[in-house]
């Protein structure tokens, strides 16, 4: 018989709500750390291994991709081993990822590693986090938005700090290792934590067919995806396997929409509460990639930031996270998720209207506030409408919309990484070659430029000749920094259309009512047909711990 950690009515005792929140943040909050810092240490990972850029995008984009291809796997491994066995089996594999990462001899070991980090930290994702939401009594329940945007935005405030470190060290193993011991500590807990359970006979079919056209949809659009930046979206190596990606998973929503136990329960999201928040999480999503990777370039290649300004930047990221978290946890279950939709779309699409015609003047304290009030406002309106589509309609399919959303949030996501990176170099080259072109010695301004610099370079005692060559390698380093900038004014449009988009999913949000509170007004035994409205306090082991019934919302 499971003895039940339940400590009265709609909670379990505080310590160990507090060791499934650190179970929680530390299940993947490192594969978001080491996704970020990607952004910094690729280059320095291309030379440990001398090896090509496509050859550097396998393992990140595998990576993610696999993530996102596993998020719907974990509940069904919970159902058929238990909360406990699935939870540490997959901490110790992401163990053994991040083994193998941080002593990669050969790039494809490195391959080997992430994709095991991602395979794993995908699975644990809805093994673990709704349970996290059904851990709070009911009357603290709005904290978990706490955990949602303070731990997994978070995660990616400390993935810019721990990237810049990489290069100010010339080292990025080390990282492997420090994303290494989350595992470890995520496996002791748990063993003190998770109780023992009885884990029922399920007898849900599992869904063969889908698993196999979605393994070979991601196979399929690996390919495209690694060779996108050098060869380009209209490259006959390119465009035809992403034709044929798009074929397969036709295929596969046609398969879960016929299939009577799919992985990806496309029927559960029909309502228009339930769509408009889907679109504000992907939506938002999206932009958050955008933001992530426009707002570091622009602080690495334009304003060539140091450690110590990256720091800085970093501590504007922790702050604005903690700041956004705490507002989202007053005001979630007084406004609705529509309004705090409308509320962060608007402060997206300030910004990213600034910076889409910003100099390399501006200053580093007025780009890390700026920096942390996008994302950290793009994180409110994810988990806003996250928890908007999952708690609106049947509560206990909120399990299943949940899955829908985060599957299809994290496939996109894997896909808009690598078309922002060949946005940024498709369009920066255009620019450089036609600055390039008009560079001419017989240009007045540019021969003036030019004799400037190498008169201001002699002076300080280089050679002539040397002086000249400098010179114009200066005027063209200008250049260069010109057209990624102009690419990046490109890049930061992208996020204001974005930024419309999530503005206008969150109307239609806040049209359609402010939805189900976290925190639930106690009902009255005697009207059990509002019982269902309800979010389940988890009064009982299983259903504190369970991945059943209403505990995936």
């Amino acid at each position: 018989m499971n003895h039940s950690p339940a400590s009265g009515p709609g909670g379990i005792h505080g310590w160990r709500l507090v060791a499934i929140c650190s179970l929680t943040m530390f299940a993947f909050g490192p594969q978001y750390v080491l996704n970020v810092s990607f952004i910094f240490n690729q280059g320095l990972i291309q030379n440990t291994f001398a090896s090509g850029t496509n050859a550097l995008t396998i393992p990140s984009t595998l990576s993610n991709l696999a993530f996102a291809a596993c998020v719907p796997i974990g509940p069904v491994l919970t159902r058929k081993f238990g909360l406990r066995h699935t939870y540490l089996s997959l901490v110790l594999m992401f163990l053994l990822g991040s083994i193998v990462a941080a002593v990669s001899p050969t790039m494809p070991a490195l391959v080997i590693g992430r994709l095991l980090q991602g395979l794993s930290a995908g699975s644990l994702f809805l093994t673990i986090l709704p349970v996290s939401l059904t851990s709070f009594p009911n009357a603290i329940r709005n904290w978990f938005l706490l955990l949602a945007i303070g731990g997994l935005f978070g995660a990616s405030a400390f993935g810019t700090f721990f990237g810049a470190l990489t290069i100010s060290w010339d080292a990025w193993r080390w990282l492997f290792v420090l994303c290494g011991i989350a595992p470890i500590f995520c496996f002791v807990v748990g063993l003190i934590a998770l109780p023992r359970e009885h884990v029922h006979e399920h007898h849900q079919p599992f869904d063969i067919w889908g698993a196999i056209v979605l393994a070979a949809t991601i196979l399929v659009a690996l390919f495209p995806l690694i060779h996108l930046k050098s060869m380009g979206i209209g490259s006959l190596w390119v465009w035809p396997f992403f034709l044929l990606a798009a074929v397969l998973f036709a295929l596969f929503v046609f398969i879960e929409l016929h299939t009577a136990a799919p992985l990806v329960h496309y029927r559960a999201v029909r309502m228009p509460k339930q769509i408009f928040g889907f679109l504000m999480a992907v939506m938002s999503h999206i932009g958050l990639i955008l933001a992530l990777i426009g707002g570091i370039e622009f602080l690495r290649a334009i304003k060539g930031a140091s450690f110590a300004d990256i720091v800085h930047f970093s501590i504007w990221f922790v702050c604005g996270v903690v700041i956004v978290a705490l507002l989202a946890v007053l005001l979630y279950d007084l406004a609705g998720a529509g309004t705090l939709g409308i509320a962060g779309s608007l402060v997206v699409l300030l910004i990213a209207w600034k910076w889409h015609a910003a100099s390399g003047h501006v200053s580093y304290g007025v780009l890390g506030f700026e920096f942390a009030s996008a994302a950290t406002c793009i994180g409110l309106v994810l988990i806003a409408g996250a928890l908007g589509t999952a708690l609106a309609g049947d509560i206990h399919e909120a399990r299943w919309r949940s899955g829908f959303l985060h599957f299809h949030r994290n496939l996109l996501g894997a896909f808009i990484a690598p078309f922002a990176a060949w946005f940024l170099t498709k369009e920066s080259t255009i620019q450089y070659e036609q600055l390039r072109s008009h560079i001419s010695l017989a240009d007045p301004l540019v021969n003036a430029q030019l004799i400037s610099i190498a008169q201001h370079l002699m002076a300080n005692g280089t050679p002539e000749a040397q002086a000249q060559q400098l010179a114009v390698a200066f005027v063209l380093s200008n250049a260069q920094q010109a057209s990624l900038l102009s690419a990046l004014h490109g890049l930061f449009i992208i996020l204001f259309i974005v930024g419309c988009l999530m503005l206008l999913s969150s109307i239609g949000m806040a049209i359609t009512g402010k939805g189900r509170a976290l925190v639930q007004r106690q009902k009255p035994l005697t009207a059990p047909q509002h019982l269902g409205e309800s979010l389940p306090a988890p009064v009982l082991h299983h259903a504190a711990i369970s991945n059943e019934g209403s505990t995936h919302a």
